[in-house]
């Protein structure tokens, strides 16, 4: 009985408060000034106490990826990282060797590779760009700020159905964060 009344009510204050365009993201595009060295830095982001991430990235197009879960670690050589430009704004940094570990070892270790077919990259879900991206033996990650003018560094998604992680805006899952500036 409670199901039956409070679940209209849920919805229709999602579907009321949520229509507003800054509720299903928090994060709008880099200014059309933003360069490389914009994104040095240490960053770091934290995926739901199971482990956590570290991106070293340097001037000199290089890249470190250090990822902790209890008695797992994976840390690549320094490789190269660059930029993707979109014509709607978006901007991309690409990670040649880096994985993707917002979804635990078992995906990150699958190198964006489908689970279904390991001959064919998994396609994921870009909530920024609403566009599936492939990301074999690369991670590819969308820059974004937020309202506070904070630069974050999005994960793409698993699937269409995931979102932020709140109706009430907030942040995607394993949402990178700069920790050290250089």
């Amino acid at each position: 009985m409670v199901r039956r009344v409070l679940l209209p009510i849920l919805l229709w204050l999602a579907i009321t408060v949520c229509g507003l365009p800054s509720c299903t993201s928090p994060y709008e595009n880099p200014p059309p000034t933003l360069t490389e060295p914009d994104l040095v830095g240490v960053w770091k982001a934290n995926y739901f106490g199971s482990g956590s991430d570290t991106l070293d990235v340097r001037a000199d197009g290089s890249f470190r990826q250090i990822y902790r879960q209890r008695n797992y670690r994976f840390e690549t050589p320094w490789n190269q990282w660059s930029l993707e430009r979109f014509s709607d704004g978006r901007v991309q940094i690409r990670l040649h060797g880096a994985r993707y570990y917002c979804r635990g070892t078992e995906i990150a270790e699958r190198n964006g590779m489908n689970p279904f077919d390991p001959a064919k990259p998994f396609a994921f879900w870009d909530p920024i760009g609403e566009e599936l991206v492939e990301m074999p033996g690369q991670l590819a990650l969308n820059v974004q700020i937020l309202p506070s003018g904070e630069l974050v560094l999005v994960h793409m998604l698993m699937s269409v159905d995931e979102g932020f992680t709140s109706v009430w805006g907030g942040e995607a899952p394993g949402t990178f964060h700069r920790t050290e500036a250089p």
